[in-house]
């Protein structure tokens, strides 16, 4: 089926498109449409009578909109805990790129950065440590203004290109 459709599903408008089964939607109408005749300007009895023939109704399309109301809780406190936007990917491993710099092995610590930076466009901190690199290892200006350029054509958002700016003004401007 198109879409994910699946026959015996009522679409409603609730968040992330969940899918409601039409049994849930029937079995409360239903608990509605016996208990509200039942009570309309009745007693305390008549009242508690109707509740007790809608209850079975409403109880059997409660347990059916259990999974899904457990799925959408489950996914907003996951989402709390967890975000998607963070951590969908493996957070880069500076370490070994700060060993590199510690051998005086300034090429290969820079072409790490650089696969970093490939793999990571917005990855802020891979581009101040370049210019780092550049400006207090190899004393290379010219290449410190490349990757500025570089950074500011990729990063997105105020406080990083803040702190592009920052490192620019200390390494190379």
């Amino acid at each position: 089926m198109p879409f994910g459709y699946r026959p015996g599903t009522v679409l409603l408008a609730i968040p992330a498109g969940v899918r409601i089964p039409v049994t849930v939607v029937c079995f409360s109408i239903a608990g509605v449409i016996i208990g509200l005749p039942l009570v309309a300007g009745k007693s305390g009895t008549v009242v508690a009578f109707a509740f007790l023939m809608a209850l079975p109704f409403l109880l059997v399309g409660f347990l059916f909109l259990l999974p899904t109301l457990a799925g959408v809780c489950g996914e907003a406190l996951a989402g709390l805990i967890v975000p998607n936007r963070r951590f969908s990917r493996p957070q880069v491993m500076y370490g070994p790129i700060e060993a590199l710099r510690l051998e005086n092995a300034f090429g290969e610590a820079m072409s790490e950065l650089e696969d970093v930076v490939a793999e990571y466009p917005d990855e802020c901190r891979a581009y101040t440590l370049m210019m780092e690199i550049a400006s207090t290892d190899l004393h290379d200006p010219e290449c410190v203004e490349r990757i500025y350029e570089h950074a500011r054509e990729h990063i997105r958002g105020r406080e990083p290109r803040e702190r592009i700016d920052r490192a620019y003004s200390f390494y190379g401007g």
